[in-house]
Order: C-alpha cells, then structure tokens, then sequence
C-alpha cells in the first residue's frame, strides 16, 4: 500500500517531467518559426471582383473579373478559367512585390515555404519572432500569425461533421 505522501510525490513528478518537455517546445525569440502571411486581396475562391488592394499595372485587364461561384452563380470554382487565370496572375505579382518589400524590411531573401492562392491569399515563412513583428507593419500583409500544429481529436468521418454528401 502507498502511502499519501508516496502518491503526492509520483503527482509532483509528473506534473515536473511535463512542464520539463512543454519547456522543451519554447523557441528562442531569434529561433525561425513557421508563420502564415495573409494578405489584403481576397483568394480565387473568394474573389467577388471590385477593388484590388495593389493597383493593376498598364501591361493588365482594366478590372479584373469576380471568380468565387457565390458571385458567379457557377457550380464550383473553374481554376483554369480566364478570368481565375488573371486574378491567379495578379496575385503571384502581389506575392512578387511583397517579397521585394520583405527583403527591404528584413535585410534578408524570403524563401516561402507554402503560397496559398486558392482558399486563402498568403505564404509560409520561416521567421524570428522579430522578423514577424516587423513584416506585420507591412501595408500588404492583413494579419501574420505563428503556424501551429493540432492534434485530431476524433476519428470520425465524413458523417459526424455533416458532409457525407461531398464524398459521395
């Protein structure tokens, strides 16, 4: 039989060996992270036309098109379109431009892990915590939040969400 004093220590121990290793995850603040970059100007998906957060250039369309079916009345979205090929083009110039920009307020190349176009209109970087503050004085940059990673709590499917009939 433990005694009370037995099955405090084995809870203090635990509690000591878990804060040890969630210490472990803490980074440095000069240590590179993973951060998503959103940007102002909607994604493909979600392009309802009108105004564009980065002037178009000479060389482009005078206005550029909605693409999100919500405005379209389309089924689902056309990437290949050419009026989601415009928009998609517009938006690898603003990625363009920004990585000009980042350099500038950086001192350094960026080197985008991940671009996002479709469902959300940004980047992954790899950044100091630093480096993160100072891009998010950026006019482009909407909001720039640390990647994180999450574990999945269940494992039902389809179903329990209420979306069997996008998989069928």
């Amino acid at each position: 039989m433990h005694s009370g004093w037995t099955r405090v220590f084995v809870v203090v121990a635990s509690l000591v060996a878990a804060s040890v290793s969630a210490g472990d995850a803490v980074k440095s603040p000069d240590q590179l992270q993973r951060y998503i970059v959103e940007f102002h100007d909607a994604a493909l998906a979600a392009y309802a036309g009108g105004e564009l957060a980065v002037p178009l250039q000479p060389s482009e369309p005078e206005r550029l098109e909605a693409t999100s079916p919500a405005v379209t009345g389309e089924r689902k979205l056309d990437v290949r379109s050419p009026k989601s090929r415009a928009y998609l083009k517009y938006l690898d110039r603003t990625h363009r431009d920004f990585k000009v920009e980042a350099a500038r307020l950086l001192g350094r190349t960026i080197k985008p892990r991940r671009v996002y176009r479709h469902a959300l209109n940004g980047m992954a970087l790899d950044l100091t915590a630093s480096e993160a503050a100072r891009l998010a004085t950026s006019p482009m940059v909407k909001s720039i939040r640390r990647d994180t990673r999450e574990r999945l709590e269940t494992d039902s499917g389809p179903q329990w969400i209420g979306a069997a009939e996008i998989w069928s």
